[in-house]
C-alpha cells in the first residue's frame, strides 16, 4: 500500500476523524472534504484538528482559537494559540502563544495548563496521549 494523491487545493494543514476531513489551504481558506470534493468552507486559519463529533477547531493567523458548534456558527474560544489537537474522547490541546500546553475545560469554557514549557510549536494527541514538538525539533510525550 501506498499514498495516493487526492486532488483539491495546496493544503498547509489537515484534521480528520472518523466523521470528517478538513484541510487548511495555503492561502489560509478552509475546506471540508465532501463525498470526493473539496467544499469551501467559512472562515480563514492556520491550524486545524477535528473532534470526534465531526467539529473543525482552528487557530488563526494571530492565535485566536475557534470551534465550529453544533449551530453551525464559528465560536471564539478565550486565549491565543499555535497550534490545536482534539483526541477521540473530544479533549481539546492548544500549544499557547507562550509554547505552554493548555487542555480546554469546558465547565470553565476557558484553557487549564498542563505545561509549562516554552518551546512547545505543535501538539499531537490520540489514544489517551499527548505529545508535542519543541523549537529545537524534539519530541515530547507528556506523562
Amino acid at each position: 500500500k501506498g499514498w495516493k494523491k487526492v486532488p483539491g487545493p495546496a493544503a498547509q494543514d489537515i484534521g480528520a476523524s472518523a466523521k470528517g476531513v478538513w484541510i487548511i489551504g495555503v492561502d489560509e481558506k478552509i475546506y471540508q472534504r465532501v463525498g470526493n470534493t473539496w467544499k469551501l468552507f467559512g472562515g480563514k486559519a492556520q491550524r486545524i484538528d477535528v473532534d470526534e463529533d465531526g467539529r473543525p477547531w482552528i487557530v488563526t493567523k494571530v492565535g485566536q482559537i475557534y470551534v465550529h458548534t453544533n449551530n453551525l456558527k464559528w465560536h471564539k474560544l478565550p486565549g491565543a494559540a499555535t497550534d490545536v489537537a482534539v483526541d477521540a474522547r473530544g479533549a481539546a490541546y492548544v500549544v499557547g502563544t507562550s509554547g505552554g500546553v493548555f487542555v480546554f475545560n469546558g465547565t470553565k469554557r476557558d484553557w487549564d495548563r498542563i505545561s509549562d514549557d516554552k518551546d512547545s510549536v505543535a501538539i499531537g494527541v490520540g489514544g489517551g496521549q499527548v505529545w508535542r514538538v519543541s523549537k529545537s525539533n524534539e519530541t515530547y510525550q507528556f506523562h
